[in-house]
């Protein structure tokens, strides 16, 4: 696996960039519509993402739980491009229940070649894109920051480990992790937050997730959860754990798996 990565200079850069789109979140919720394939673009790199709010009530506050699939070579073999699969719709009634709305994102890799459409390779460009579309979700809609929930298989638990955690974290101001079938690091690119070092992430891998479960076929999600639960303790969180779990690569139970992690840590009706 090689993550694709810019020079210090250019992350740098987008930075500054990205600081501009945030701002101060609404003081008041303003509802976003329950839909599929909405789009976004952010310098110049745009994709889409799926909004599932039914049942939220925008005057109270409203959380998030972004969601990012695994690699897919066709959009037939992805639950990311099948909207009304089972897993998302059931991710979506945790969610919604407690009155937090289910953003499942679609990468904006659009080369099925290799490895297919990923979120790990060019890690740095799907990041920029993502911390750009989810600042402005919770600036326009006045989403709660605290209560912001990542949750990913296999690609998508590495976007969440190698990227979203950590470059440029400090726009979470809480919530959590739940980190499926992978999930590895070469160590921080970005010092985190004190707020951020005690948000409990969880790795979950089966106990038959290991080399040759997938592809690449030299890559073990077993030793992805490792090495990313030893980088992110060395790095100062307080709340890693790992959860090792009967089953391979294909057998992950995803909506039971989110419910767990937000049952355990406390997160009810809003």
């Amino acid at each position: 696996m090689t993550i694709r990565r810019r020079s210090l200079l250019s992350a740098t850069a987008a930075g500054v960039a990205l600081a501009a789109i945030g701002g101060a979140p609404a003081t008041a919720a303003t509802p976003h519509a329950h839909g599929t394939y909405f789009s976004f673009t952010s310098r110049s790199v745009t994709s889409q993402y799926h909004v599932y709010a039914k049942g939220v009530v925008w005057t109270k506050r409203v959380g998030v739980v972004f969601y990012f699939d695994g690699d897919h070579r066709t959009k037939k073999n992805s639950r990311i491009h099948n909207p009304s699969h089972p897993d998302m719709l059931k991710m979506a009634e945790h969610a919604n229940w407690r009155n937090m709305i289910l953003v499942a994102v679609v990468s904006p890799d659009k080369d099925a070649s290799g490895e297919g459409m990923t979120w790990w390779e060019d890690i740095d460009r799907n990041g920029d894109w993502f911390r750009a579309l989810a600042q402005n979700l919770i600036a326009k809609h006045g989403l709660d920051a605290t209560r912001l929930w990542f949750c990913g298989y296999s690609g998508g638990a590495e976007f969440i480990s190698y990227e979203v955690f950590s470059d440029r974290q400090s726009w979470i101001k809480g919530g959590g992790a739940v980190i499926i079938g992978g999930g590895g690091s070469y160590g921080l690119e970005t010092a985190a937050p004190a707020a951020v070092k005690r948000i409990p992430m969880r790795w979950i891998v089966g106990t038959k997730d290991k080399v040759g479960a997938t592809s690449p076929p030299t890559w073990s999600a077993s030793a992805a959860a490792a090495e990313g639960v030893q980088a992110y303790r060395k790095a100062g969180f307080t709340k890693t754990r790992t959860i090792t779990i009967s089953g391979d690569h294909l057998a992950y139970d995803i909506p039971q798996l989110l419910e767990n992690a937000l049952n355990d840590n406390g997160v009810g009706r809003a």
